[in-house]
């Protein structure tokens, strides 16, 4: 694997360690199953690297997709 792939997959994985149900319930349930957590980190990939936003901005967008109950900006 790509350095530099492994450096971001860690950084995802970081974050998704501190992960705080109340402001990303969904995402915080998602990363307790191992098929959840590789479907997160692919969706969080994908955004990074199309679009170049960061680990957090992917995460936060990713929540307000599933989450019909948080407001959209």
């Amino acid at each position: 694997m790509n350095e530099k792939l492994k450096e971001l997959k860690d950084l995802i994985h970081s974050h998704l360690n501190v992960c705080d149900k109340i402001l990303t319930p969904t995402i915080c349930e998602m990363k307790d199953s191992s098929e959840g957590k590789a479907e997160l980190e692919q969706m969080i990939l994908t955004r990074i690297l199309d679009r170049g936003i960061t680990v957090g901005q992917a995460i936060n967008e990713i929540e307000k997709e599933y989450n019909s109950n948080l407001i959209n900006d």
